[in-house]
């Protein structure tokens, strides 16, 4: 099945119909979603993903790319484990509601239950990084410096360092000049 996807506000419906689909029509069935005019949010695609799309295919690929795509599915089963549950994978694969800085406590919480859930993919939970800055510099006086931008991107301090957690690949944090 080929779904297009045209905006943002169709995800949830699509979520739910790829979902019914795959837990109804099993492992056998290919789901494939083309992009048309919008361009998916990396939470947005876990979710697709998660709820059992094959491929999906960015609104820029050409239409050679999208057909060897289709071609590349064929004879391939579906192989990660859709959860019964809808709402609490959505939930699950929800960004944090929270960004910046977090007391120490707080932030290892926030860490920890990303690192424990079962329905995020086992190395692509998130990205940690330590800081210590130059010797002139206390952390307190660099964390003024950090504006995390998205939700989920945190910043903590413990000793002489600054621990920066991002549920993404990519760390966005504005540090002004």
């Amino acid at each position: 099945m080929i779904f297009s996807l045209t905006n943002s506000e169709e995800i949830a419906a699509l979520a739910r119909w790829v979902h019914s689909l795959r837990r109804s029509r099993g492992n056998g069935l290919k789901i494939v979603v083309r992009e048309m005019n919008t361009s998916l949010r990396y939470s947005d695609e876990r979710l697709l993903l998660a709820c059992g799309v094959n491929a999906i295919v960015p609104s820029a690929a050409p239409m050679s790319r999208f057909l060897t795509t289709l071609e590349g599915l064929q004879g391939l089963q579906f192989s990660r484990h859709v959860p019964a549950d809808l709402d609490a994978l959505i939930k699950a694969l929800q960004p944090l509601q929270q960004k910046g800085y977090l007391r120490l406590d707080a932030f290892c919480l926030a860490v920890q239950q990303l690192m424990t859930n079962t329905l995020l993919p086992e190395n692509d939970k998130g990205l940690l990084v330590a800081l210590r800055p130059v010797p002139e510099l206390k952390p307190a006086q660099v964390l003024t410096l950090c504006k995390p931008r998205r939700y989920g991107d945190l910043v903590t301090v413990l000793d002489d360092r600054l621990y920066l957690f991002s549920p993404r690949v990519a760390l966005t944090i504005s540090i002004p000049r």
